[in-house]
């Protein structure tokens, strides 16, 4: 048998975690975050469509210049006081080891002896909150200066992963914090936070405190070309010893995903689920696979995963849809941005065909509001924004395919009932499933 490492589908395609195996180069984007990373002092905001690989372009560089990193998930009314204790929380695990290994031992005597009074005083505040049915609070000691001390000691990071979903007074409050890492980096070089969220998060810091407007690095993270979303394809199929037959397999996927490598990810998985591969497969010496049925996807099976996506989230499109189209002004939107191509346009645009094309007015200050909550994830994020050339567009050519057929059978009226206004979205689904392959 010829040797080859084996790889599990799972750790090949990774749909809601970062990828390692089929990781692709962004040359530009890798370069600048690097160059942030290593410039003592910056902060750093990286933003980009849900799905558009942040998370995976920072945690395959942070592995080339930091020792370990903490990563806090943020949530919509998560305070400050979790969001410290969080990070201190994680920072537990290191500074125990650190203690275990005196002789071996980096961190100053003086700051794991801080982090030990710290820790149990809130280890006394959690067994209070517990009785009492408080919320555990924050020690007078753990403020932002010590736990950047401790971050700094440690050599680790600090990641705030989806920044933009946390409250406006809880963003303030983290915005000084960036101020006091910044300040503190002189003693700890590598100390730093990274924010991690949506098309405006780093407008959102700086409006927190303009002061932050030049001490920030804002990176950008485009959505992935065709040639990339091809990289992917090849790296993991080849990964796991499945011929590609199907000549227009990148060009059709590419369609699909409207360059989010999550999506991409997500039908390559459920290509290997049609011809039931789980891992490598394996030759022998004269090159047979051991599984003969297994050794190549084709249309066939790239119909298939489209298939099993749309009905796997056959729930979420109506639901997103559902609470778009409670707005009257929603659905005149959405209607205009089915008339314009899946790579969108303008607000101008939109309104010009609003008004000749449906004979409606809206305000353009209603319709930017508007706009940007079908972006949101409240909205069903139905909708992308590209900051650099102020287009909008659907965010999946999927999205854009079930509203044609929506606004192609009715006019949508806002005084449908719920029921009406569900078999509609039914019906919508049933016909985007049945012509999948035309999308």
């Amino acid at each position: 048998m010829n040797e080859r490492t084996t790889y599990s589908v799972g750790d090949v395609f990774t749909p809601t975690s970062p990828a390692r195996l089929t990781f692709v180069e962004r040359e530009d984007i890798n370069k600048r975050i690097v160059r942030a990373l290593k410039t003592k002092g910056t902060q750093l905001i990286v933003f980009g469509h849900s799905g558009s690989g942040k998370t995976t372009l920072l945690v395959n560089k942070l592995y080339q210049v930091y020792e370990g990193h903490i990563k806090t998930h943020c949530m919509k009314g998560m305070s400050y006081e979790s969001l410290i204790l969080d990070a201190f929380d994680q920072l537990s695990i290191f500074y125990k080891s650190e203690c275990q290994q005196e002789q071996n031992s980096k961190i100053d005597a003086n700051i794991k002896a801080n982090f030990t009074l710290i820790s149990t005083q809130i280890a006394s505040s959690k067994a209070k909150s517990n009785s009492e049915k408080n919320v555990r609070a924050l020690p007078l000691q753990l403020t932002a200066q010590n736990l950047a001390k401790f971050l700094g000691a440690a050599g680790y990071c600090w990641i705030l992963d989806d920044f933009h979903k946390l409250d406006e007074d809880v963003k303030i409050k983290l915005s000084q914090v960036m101020k006091v890492f910044m300040d503190m980096s002189q003693e700890y070089g590598s100390l730093k936070i990274i924010c991690v969220g949506a098309v405006n998060t780093a407008r959102q810091v700086v409006q927190c405190d303009p002061e932050m407007a030049n001490r920030i690095s804002e990176i950008h993270v485009p959505l992935m070309t065709e040639e990339e979303i091809s990289k992917i394809i090849d790296k993991g199929f080849d990964l796991l010893n499945v011929n590609i037959t199907y000549s227009l397999m990148s060009k059709d996927v590419f369609e699909w995903t409207s360059g989010l490598p999550s999506i991409c990810h997500k039908l390559c998985m459920l290509m290997c689920e049609s011809i039931d591969v789980d891992e490598t497969i394996l030759r022998n010496k004269k090159g047979v696979y051991r599984k003969p049925s297994g050794e190549k996807v084709d249309l066939d099976q790239l119909a298939y995963a489209k298939q099993e996506y749309l009905d796997e989230n056959a729930d979420t499109i109506k639901k997103s849809f559902d609470n778009a189209f409670k707005d009257e002004d929603s659905c005149m939107l959405l209607e205009a941005l089915t008339e314009c191509s899946q790579a969108g346009e303008s607000l101008g645009e939109i309104l010009t065909i609003v008004e000749q094309s449906l004979g409606w007015v809206i305000d353009p200050e209603i319709a930017f509001y508007i706009l940007g909550f079908l972006s949101d994830e409240e909205g069903g994020e139905l909708v992308r924004f590209d900051p650099e050339s102020d287009i909008y567009s659907f965010s999946t050519i999927i999205f854009r395919t079930f509203a044609r057929h929506i606004f192609e059978q009715t006019t949508y009226k806002l005084e449908m009932s719920q029921g009406e206004r569900q078999r509609l979205l039914d019906t919508a689904f049933r016909n985007i499933r049945r012509n999948h392959g035309n999308i």
